[in-house]
């Protein structure tokens, strides 16, 4: 018999982790309005299916940010390899002749960030996601479809 506390109930859980994934050779692939689009629907099924709670994204032109809350029997490099290849696989079967332009079609350099985040500073951390690009000085999305 198992006596963990709380096992049926999973909305106890509080556990979220700030993962960032970043293109490989630095691709400017989401500068794309269609190509953002795809990556924000793929990571809300990818999420959905894998039951993974998605609290928050955001895609720069060469990365990803994503908020995710998760089980505590989750393993966090297991997420995040799941997610990032579910998204390369999708990204490169939809967008086929973009991928064919890639050396070994690689979506994704090795890799990635993931910091945990406490539920007081929750805010905080989308906060720090949605000011990103202005800190690393990627202009805003206006300014983007300006530029092109």
């Amino acid at each position: 018999m198992d006596y963990r506390p709380f096992k049926r109930l999973p909305s106890t859980y509080q556990l979220h982790y700030h993962f960032c994934f970043q293109t490989k050779f630095d691709r400017a692939v989401f500068a794309s309005w269609e190509h953002e689009e795809f990556l924000a629907e793929a990571l809300r099924s990818i999420c959905e299916r894998n039951h993974y709670h998605l609290l928050d994204h955001k895609s720069e032109l060469d990365k990803l940010f994503c908020l995710l809350s998760l089980r505590p029997e989750y393993n966090i490099s297991d997420v995040a390899r799941i997610v990032k290849t579910n998204l390369a696989r999708e990204f490169n079967q939809r967008f086929a002749e973009l991928a064919t332009t890639f050396k070994d079609r690689a979506l994704w350099s090795i890799g990635y960030y993931v910091g945990s985040v406490g539920k007081a500073s929750k805010k905080v951390a989308r906060q720090y996601i949605d000011h990103q690009g202005q800190h690393h000085g990627v202009p805003d999305k206006e300014s983007i479809e300006v530029m092109r």
